[in-house]
């Protein structure tokens, strides 16, 4: 996610996902903080938080220095204005603890699944589900975005900037065509929506066991012996590139290594 810079409130909106409609949650597409709220730098001042940027342009003024922007739907990236409220750090726990509860007392696997698969449909509102199985709209919405319940399967539509949830298939897509040679690590991810960290787990088999699909071979970790260092250190005098070296030496050895061992070739005095 790129990072934000906003000076005016068009600015600020243009970064906030509205198309989920008035109800919805609206998640911030922007950098954020590792709690998963929105952050960006508001008219000149750094690391300020979305969502009380955008609670503050509701009200038409700063919110007071004890108090903060807490969040109804229980989702911290989410900047619609209907959500947030001003309140004490207190007052947010208590509505986390609530939310969670209402989660867990009303809905079960299998209902979420039902709530997806609906949805996915096209025919049916938010409100229109969540009316039916007796839980809030923002409760719905958390849910067909698998921000919530993401150990239940069925069809997700992530928010834009919002991580993406991998499915079996996408795993064995992903690991069919890098095999194939028709893809990069980096094209994967850009596709995917992931880190290219989470895509070079993926291709070695290193989560996604059960998903199947070719695996990577992982490449054995290099250790120079005493000859390899000889030899590296007379190439080296032999005026040859790093990166040469690290081919003739071979068994997996990098030219960063090469660089450990040798160090920065010295520069030239005039």
């Amino acid at each position: 996610m790129t990072k934000a810079t906003a000076k005016t409130e068009e600015e600020f909106w243009a970064a906030v996902d509205r198309s989920g409609g008035p109800g919805a949650c609206w998640p911030w597409t922007r950098g954020r903080h590792a709690a998963g709220y929105g952050a960006l730098s508001w008219r000149g001042k750094q690391g300020q938080l979305a969502s009380r940027v955008a609670l503050s342009i509701k009200l038409g003024r700063e919110i007071l220095s004890e108090l903060q922007a807490n969040h109804l739907c229980n989702n911290p990236w989410c900047c619609n204005p209907a959500h947030l409220y001003e309140g004490t750090p207190k007052q947010n726990a208590q509505d986390m603890a609530k939310a969670e509860t209402t989660n867990t007392t009303k809905l079960t696997a299998a209902l979420v699944l039902e709530i997806r698969e609906a949805y996915a449909v096209g025919d049916v509102t938010q409100e229109a589900l969540a009316e039916r199985y007796g839980v809030e709209q923002v409760n719905i919405s958390s849910i067909v975005r698998g921000d919530s319940w993401q150990h239940v399967g069925g069809p997700t539509r992530p928010s834009k900037g919002a991580p993406r949830l991998l499915t079996t298939a996408d795993v064995l897509a992903m690991r069919v065509a890098y095999a194939a040679g028709v893809v990069t690590q980096r094209q994967l991810a850009e596709k995917h929506g992931v880190r290219q960290a989470t895509i070079c787990m993926i291709l070695l088999g290193d989560t996604w066991s059960e998903a199947g699909g070719p695996i990577q071979p992982k490449r054995p970790r290099f250790y120079a012996t005493e000859a390899d260092v000889r030899c590296m250190k007379a190439m080296d005098a032999a005026g040859e590139l790093r990166t040469d070296i690290a081919k003739k030496i071979g068994r997996g050895c990098t030219s960063s290594y090469v660089l450990r061992v040798l160090g920065p070739k010295p520069t030239p005095t005039g």
